[in-house]
């Protein structure tokens, strides 16, 4: 008899509620999102330098056609793994330098040797995205919840409780460091791999030693300088990186271009600057056929790596240049 005297659920209160809720969950996203991008942007960042120790893709057949999923992942200096953005523009082992936010950890931006990927750009873009979905989602409140609210006899006070409810589900599911908002850091993902053993494969190219002259059908080449730091007049992010600067001299005698890379151990590949980032006597890649050019080139390399010789050419016509 109790339970057939239990009133019955307003129905209209229910379907109130919960049109509120919704609503407060849009704004809670909208306000989390943009206010945790507009905080990274005006708070402090800083670097780490890191080798991609993880590469891997997988490709998904969908309505739309192949969709690829790329899991990039790097090993930082101190040890510590990073969950990195971007596709095709990073490889195994390249050295890159990772931005974070100083307040979140989240990665703003990573950079190699010739690409730059940025996964958080401007304020000023965010602001009007997010006041525009805002908009959006009150214009849909007022033509979809509006009469039902109304109708429901909730009053302010349980308006506000709904919407205020499902601002903070939003807000947590979004800034919870357990959630999608933890940082870039994640768990190990085991070293670097060593890559050293493909110069190997089918035999070992021959060496000239320190201060010779490479010479082939297409080009001559010769290593006169080897000095570690950036180059004066190059951008300022080369140097963020460690680098390894090559002065060579070498005379082209076909339109190919000369093949350049430095010997890589089991710390990872060096990566080859175009133009030296823009200094003052960087290597001319592109120089008249029969004209001896002397230039620098440079690698970003990871820390701690000791160059020991040039591979110039490619395939079977690969030569070791002792450094």
């Amino acid at each position: 008899m109790l339970l057939g005297n239990a009133p019955k659920p307003d129905v209209r209160k229910l379907k109130a509620v919960a049109a509120l809720v919704l609503v407060g969950v849009g704004l809670g996203a909208m306000a989390s999102f943009g206010g945790r991008w507009i905080a990274e942007g005006l708070a402090g960042t800083y670097t780490v330098r890191a080798v991609v120790s993880v590469y891997d893709s997988e490709t998904v057949e969908s309505q739309d056609g192949p969709d690829t999923f790329y899991t990039v992942e790097a090993r930082a200096e101190d040890g510590r793994a990073i969950s990195l953005p971007g596709n095709e523009e990073f490889g195994i082992t390249d050295p890159v330098v990772v931005r974070l936010s100083s307040l979140t950890h989240r990665v703003l931006s990573v950079r190699g040797a010739d690409a730059l990927v940025k996964s958080h750009d401007r304020v000023w873009k965010a602001v009007p995205a997010v006041a525009g979905v805002v908009a959006v989602l009150f214009a849909g409140w007022m033509l979809v919840a509006g009469r039902r609210v109304i109708s429901s006899g909730l009053g302010p006070r349980g308006v506000l409780a709904a919407v205020v409810c499902g601002a903070v589900i939003a807000g947590f599911v979004l800034l919870s460091p357990s959630g999608f908002g933890r940082g870039a850091f994640i768990d190990s993902t085991g070293p670097v791999p060593d890559l050293s053993g493909r110069y190997s494969r089918g035999g070992e190219p021959p060496t000239v030693e320190r201060g010779g002259v490479v010479r082939n059908e297409d080009f001559t080449l010769r290593a006169s300088d080897v000095r570690r730091g950036a180059p004066e007049g190059a951008a300022a992010w080369l140097s963020e990186f460690e680098v390894v600067t090559v002065r060579v001299e070498a005379t082209r005698l076909t339109d190919f271009p000369i093949p350049l890379e430095l010997r890589a151990d089991e710390h990872g590949r060096p990566g080859l600057v175009r133009d030296c980032a823009g200094a003052p006597g960087a290597f001319d890649h592109e120089s008249v056929v029969g004209r001896t050019v002397t230039g620098l080139v440079c690698f970003v390399v990871p820390q701690g790596y000791q160059p020991t010789q040039l591979v110039v050419g490619q395939l079977e016509q690969r030569v070791m240049l002792t450094l």
